[in-house]
């Protein structure tokens, strides 16, 4: 057995302002997720894929406010399995929902190497196989060479993400005239069919979401942790929300919903210009959303194992810093060898499920966590001097809209 790190040891360095954090944060969550689950959604809840989009950003915006909260409280990496410890009073709680979580990641990486490789078929007739293969043998490096070096390609992809899908708004938006006819139309379908399949819709929507709690576990590396973490979490999720409402709005009106669902690249379709060079750019930028939601996913995984082990929850040896890079480097090339396994043996839509019920579960847990903790605050010296302190009901709430997300979808897969 390694001994624990030591003070005199390489630790992660503070290096991200509020700006980059945010960019960071919106880059966790805009990406291939929206970009290949777009047309998956539509599929299921038609005209109301708006909806279901709402539904998942609400659910994600009451879940980042006790994100907030925790994160201010406590300001470390593997943030999940420490509010889950302090919560409920037991190591072993943490260290289940630290590995929860790093399955999320991995699994989201997953995901997400899978939509890669299906952009590029798009464009070259690459194999599945080593399209995935070559991107998260390239992305462990990167992620492996440093955190500003990660963070600044992360921050440029995300750019170009925002910039695709505001793009994507304004080549569709003359077709916003059509919500009031369009609507009268969606009204006109059966109640409990709507209400099912807009369900089944959000419940794979939140993947779209996925990555903002990502963010607390770069808490070692914020300037002004305290402050910047709930402000940069709660900024990010609400831009992300309008973003994708926005975007799904236009794009059903543009284009039927059937047509989005069968698209490889549904984007790409509502450029308006098939085989020109909006709808190549579109692929192109689709091509760039899967490098940096997988990247983003490898960085978030390696940084919780590095706090589990620091804590004893996982093997020491995952918890070293290297001295040059200032990186986890042993868990980064752990947590890449998982997540190449992992993308090579199942399908997107099924990696993207996986996803959102193992981080429902998580988000449950810790919205109770804060629950707890806010009773504990109130019966004692009260919170710690200059950390948000939501009212108690408020996390009572995300957890129960988890909870009820998550069962309404295993109910309808009956």
């Amino acid at each position: 057995m390694e001994p624990p790190p030591t003070s005199s040891e390489p630790r992660l360095e503070r290096s991200l302002s509020l700006p980059v954090f945010v960019a960071y944060g919106v880059g966790t969550m805009v990406g291939a997720g929206y970009y290949a689950l777009l047309g998956e959604v539509a599929g299921k809840a038609g005209l109301w894929t708006p909806i279901a989009f709402l539904v998942a950003g609400l659910v994600a915006c009451v879940s980042s406010i006790s994100f907030g909260a925790l994160s201010a409280r406590f300001p470390v990496s593997a943030g999940e399995a420490r509010y889950v410890e302090e919560g409920f009073g037991r190591r072993s709680f943490g260290s289940i929902v630290g590995w929860f979580v790093i399955a999320t990641g991995v699994v989201s990486a997953a995901t997400l190497a899978n939509a890669f490789a299906r952009f590029l078929s798009d464009v070259a007739p690459v194999p599945h196989g080593a399209s995935v293969v070559g991107l998260l043998v390239t992305l462990g490096v990167v992620a492996a060479w440093g955190m500003k070096a990660s963070a600044f390609v992360a921050v440029t992809i995300t750019i170009v993400e925002l910039l695709g899908l505001v793009w994507v708004f304004v080549a569709t938006a003359d077709h916003l005239p059509e919500i009031g006819a369009r609507a009268s139309e969606a009204l006109t379908l059966p109640g409990n069919e709507v209400a099912f399949s807009v369900v089944g819709a959000a419940f794979l929507a939140f993947y779209a979401f996925v990555g903002f709690e990502d963010m607390v576990n770069l808490a070692e590396e914020v300037k002004q942790p305290r402050k910047n973490l709930p402000r940069g979490i709660m900024i990010a999720i609400v831009v992300t929300t309008l973003l994708y409402v926005l975007v799904a709005t236009t794009s059903v009106l543009a284009v039927s919903p059937a047509e989005l669902a069968a698209a490889k690249t549904p984007l790409a379709l509502l450029a308006g210009d098939p085989g020109g060079f909006a709808a190549y750019a579109l692929i192109a930028v689709s091509l760039l959303t899967g490098i940096n939601g997988a990247l983003i996913q490898i960085v978030m995984a390696s940084r919780v194992i590095y706090g589990l082990a620091s804590n004893g929850g996982a093997p020491r040896a995952l918890g070293r810093i290297d001295a040059r890079r200032k990186t986890p480097v042993r868990a980064t090339i752990c947590i890449t060898a998982v997540v190449l396994g992992l993308a090579l043996g199942l399908d997107m839509v099924a990696l993207a499920q996986i996803t959102s019920a193992v981080i429902l579960v998580v988000f449950t847990l810790v919205q109770l966590s804060l629950w707890r903790i806010l009773g504990k605050e109130a019966r004692g010296p009260g919170p710690p001097a200059g950390v948000p302190c939501p009212p108690r009901w408020l996390p009572a709430l995300g957890a129960m809209l988890c909870a009820a997300l998550l069962l309404a979808q295993l109910f309808s897969l009956r």
